[in-house]
């Protein structure tokens, strides 16, 4: 007879549409072949799935009603597509399954919900996280609308969170509740005996598992982080063309350049950097030229205050042209595809290649 180490490591290889299989062919695959069949559960919520249950739909039933199985499973990710939002009579037993199969789930290590806040699910996802403490679960990605005081107090393992939102939202007055949200829950964890590292996104859409277009960050709160949490949403950072860094109070330019040095080589498509300020700053410090030049192939830049709560941009009072013309001529000796830069006060200099002059437009470009 095989050890049990070395068939799990024979079942690590097979194929996942195999592992049904598997565990029928002999009483002693059975375990090892359930454990690697139920420890990762994709479930997409799609208009048709009250009316055609999927394999997906046939999983949270056997989860709600199956705990031994149900304490097998370490990762969740819970798709809703867009149509989905509206619920009615149909998404019942969807949504019971839900329920039940988050009851059994006491091993969870690993949380994704992607949907956008007017979605039914997220007030599913809320009742989840406040009737269950997972006490394994470590990551979640969940949409920016959550109680996160609460949320981080009863789940108090968690270590990294992916606060979500749709580019739509952030551009019809939520950027600011996204920022004040991810602020606020960032200093109340580091507060914490084990503080978690907040982390905002955003794309155009949950429908399909795409890269988001937008990572925020607010590096004054990296001092504590472990950059081995980030591993984590590694898949995430993956690809991401734009990264914004919130300043609440300090410039961290030292934050700034580690999270560069690590994000770089996994990201290879970093083309927009933008400085969210909560309150005016001198941008010719030399620590904002070391931020820039960590991130040498840019040909967008921005520096914007934290937009208010209608989602207007607040402006500052102009800077001197000259002054202007010699900071990106600066910054642009650190970063050379640098094309395009927006100012606080809601100037843009911009040059049409790298080998033209820059030149200023009095009005704001959308950044």
């Amino acid at each position: 007879m095989l050890p049990p180490e070395l068939i799990h490591h024979i079942v690590s290889f097979c194929a996942r549409s195999s592992l049904p299989a598997l565990a029928l062919a002999h009483r002693r695959l059975q375990g090892a072949a359930e454990g690697a069949m139920y420890r990762t559960i994709y479930v997409h919520i799609a208009p048709e799935s009250p009316r055609y249950p999927s394999a997906d739909m046939k999983c949270l039933t056997t989860l709600a009603t199956n705990p031994k199985k149900a304490a097998l499973v370490r990762f969740i990710d819970v798709q809703f597509f867009e149509d989905s939002r509206s619920f009615d009579d149909a998404y019942e037993d969807v949504y019971q399954n839900l329920e039940g199969a988050f009851a059994n789930t006491r091993y969870l290590v690993e949380l994704r919900f992607m949907l956008d806040i007017e979605h039914w699910g997220t007030g599913l996802l809320r009742a989840i996280l406040r009737e269950h403490k997972f006490e394994k679960l470590q990551i979640l990605y969940c949409p920016f609308d959550m109680d996160f005081k609460k949320l981080l107090a009863h789940q108090n393992a968690l270590r990294l969170v992916g606060v979500l939102a749709l580019q739509h939202d952030i551009q019809n007055r939520c950027l600011r509740p996204l920022l004040e949200s991810l602020k606020d829950t960032q200093s109340r964890s580091l507060q914490s005996s084990s503080p978690a590292t907040i982390f905002g996104w955003a794309r155009d859409t949950f429908d399909e598992f795409i890269n988001p277009e937008e990572i925020y960050i607010f590096p004054e709160f990296l001092g504590h982080l472990q950059f081995s949490q980030l591993e984590a949403c590694r898949i995430f950072l993956d690809g991401t063309s734009s990264l914004s860094f919130a300043i609440a109070d300090s410039f961290n330019d030292e934050a700034i350049c580690q999270f560069g040095e690590y994000m770089i080589p996994i990201s290879g498509n970093l083309r927009k950097l933008t400085f969210l300020f909560h309150h005016e700053i001198q941008l010719d410090d030399d620590k904002v030229k070391r931020a820039i030049a960590m991130f040498p192939d840019i040909d967008l830049l921005g520096f914007r205050l934290w937009p208010d709560a209608v989602g207007h941009w607040p402006s500052t009072p102009e800077i001197d042209r000259g002054r202007k013309m010699s900071l990106v001529k600066e910054w642009a000796s650190v970063a050379p595809h640098l094309e395009q830069v927006t100012f606080m006060d809601g100037t843009t200099l911009e040059r049409q290649t790298t080998e033209k002059p820059w030149r200023q437009y009095p009005f704001y470009i959308q950044f």
